[in-house]
């Protein structure tokens, strides 16, 4: 799965680099990228100014300010995603209003297609996340609105 979503960035990133001719990308460090670390190694971190893959994370994670939240805050997770394993979400007894959902599955943001049945014959089936946030939204409002 990663392997097949590192070709597509890869083969992303060549044509945006081969369109710009002033890039500073290394396009042959770029051809021969097959990890997520040297995809963001060579591509990723200096696109956005960061001196490495380390520094992109270290500098954009959400650890620095998880804390200051304070609206309503829906984190959706799946414990089969790739990209972010269950551990790497904060716990689930971290201060409120940040609520997490977690999935059994569906990968990296595959619950946005999943489909949960009808409830009813007089319903159609659903996707998983537009209910979810529908109701995640309806409680959050319910709340604040007291």
């Amino acid at each position: 799965y990663i392997k097949a979503i590192v070709k597509s960035l890869r083969d992303k990133a060549i044509i945006q680099v081969e369109s710009n001719p002033g890039s500073s990308i290394d396009i042959n460090k770029l051809r021969s990228v097959t990890t997520q670390a040297e995809y963001e190694n060579v591509y990723t971190a200096p696109i956005y100014g960061f001196k490495d893959y380390v520094d992109y994370y270290a500098k954009t994670e959400c650890d620095r300010f998880i804390d200051s939240i304070s609206v309503p805050t829906l984190v959706v997770n799946s414990i089969d995603d790739p990209f972010f394993p269950p551990d790497s979400i904060p716990n689930e007894n971290i201060h409120r209003p940040l609520n997490i959902a977690r999935t059994q599955h569906g990968g990296h943001l595959g619950f946005m297609f999943h489909r949960i049945k009808a409830r009813s014959k007089h319903m159609e089936n659903a996707s998983w996340m537009p209910t979810e946030l529908a109701r995640f939204i309806s409680h959050a409002h319910d709340k604040t609105a007291n």
